[in-house]
This record gives structure tokens, sequence and C-alpha cells, in this order.
């Protein structure tokens, strides 16, 4: 095997796992049922188109799975009680309040993260977010620089996992 091979043998494992088993159609002839396999040569066809695409997405820097992939891998983690979940209209995104542990730089334990505005897709992760008000999380937070120039920055919920019943901290 070829060393650019083995390279895109990933790519193409991944591939086969995004198309599946090779499709099954029942086709009826009168009182007969006969099972149909999908031919190699359509069921390949497919696994191409999959490539082709899982390719695309990956060596597209302004994919969206690109780019939600490489906040997740930059995202601060850190434990924390969801509190509250609220739209903010001026921006068309939700605010979640969280409780964590106080700390010198937080004494309080309260932070607020927001999520990407809904028109860019922050609607699912703010469902996300409303269904785990009252439960221990586990917080992936990015911070973005805003992009008006004013050298601000924001925290973003990129994902929420849940951890179980809301608790108290340890002081």
């Amino acid at each position: 095997m070829s060393e650019a091979t083995a390279d895109l043998q990933p790519l193409v494992i991944a591939a086969i796992n995004a198309t599946g088993p090779r499709k099954v159609e029942e086709v009826e002839d009168g009182d007969e049922v006969t099972l149909v396999e999908e031919t190699e040569e359509n069921w390949v066809g497919r696994v191409g188109e999959n490539a082709r695409l899982i390719y695309s997405l990956i060596n597209d820097d302004q994919s969206p799975v690109v780019k939600a992939v490489g906040r997740l891998s930059e995202a601060v983690k850190y434990v924390a009680n969801v509190v509250e979940v609220k739209k903010e209209k001026s921006s068309n995104r939700a605010i979640v309040t969280l409780e964590t542990k106080p700390s010198k730089k937080n004494p309080e334990g309260s932070e607020t993260v927001r999520t990407d505005r809904f028109d860019d897709g922050g609607r699912p992760m703010a469902s996300k977010a409303r269904s785990l008000v009252g439960r221990r999380v586990l917080v992936f937070k990015y911070m973005e620089s805003a992009t008006d120039g004013s050298g601000r920055d924001f925290r973003i919920l990129v994902d929420i996992k849940d951890l179980g019943e809301a608790r108290e901290f340890d002081e």
C-alpha cells in the first residue's frame, strides 16, 4: 500500500461508515416478495460521494464543521450548575447563567455564557442548555473576540454535557 493510499484510509473508513451497508429492497411480484441487494457499483458510488463530502468539509476553513471542531478543541472546560437560560433579544442569542465554584477570579461563583446567534445555529445549543436547568454540567466555553473592533471578548457556549443533578460546590 502506498503512503498516499495509507493517508486516505481514515477518510475512506469514515465514508464507508457514513454510507452504511448496501441497501436491501423488497420487490413484490404478485404474491412473491424478493429481497434485492444494491449493486456494489451503486454502493461504491455512494461511498465516493460521502468521501468527497467529508474531504471538502475537512479542507474548507470556512466550513461550519471545521469551525465547530476548532472552537471545541480550543474551549476551556469546567463544571457548573445551570441556573437559568434567557433569550437576549438585542443579540438574538441565549444567555446561560451558571453557578460555578467560587474562586479568586470569580468570588461570587456565577458566570454567564452566550450561545451563538440563533440565525447562526445557536438555537439547538440554547434548547440543550434550557433542558439542563437544575443540572450539573461540563461546560465547553470558547472566547470569541468582538468583530466591531472594540477589543471585547465574549464567552461562547460551544458544548455542554449533563453530569447529573446539580449540587453545591465545596468551598
